[in-house]
């Protein structure tokens, strides 16, 4: 199933899924949104700068912590406007 995960700090955070079925890592910009699919059961640890170091900042099980991707509604294109001929 595809999820997203949206940052809500000001720094940069990577996500990181290392479970028997799904592995993946994402950066994530301050204020950013990524997407990812995993299983609805998976762990994600939320990885970033903490006291001059890198450390676990949060985790959480992705059914509780992400939300399902909405599709987007199909793109539609406008009809071409077409213009009569005029004979001057």
């Amino acid at each position: 199933m595809d999820w997203y995960y949206r940052n809500r700090s000001d720094s940069l955070v990577v996500l990181r899924c290392d479970e028997e079925d799904v592995y993946f890592e994402k950066v994530v910009f301050p204020f950013g949104v990524v997407s990812f699919s995993a299983p609805a059961d998976a762990k994600v640890m939320v990885w970033g700068h903490c006291n001059g170091s890198v450390d676990i900042l949060d985790s959480f099980v992705v059914s509780e912590g992400a939300q399902a991707v909405v599709p987007p509604a199909p793109l539609t294109m406008p009809e071409p406007v077409t213009t009569a001929a005029t004979d001057a």
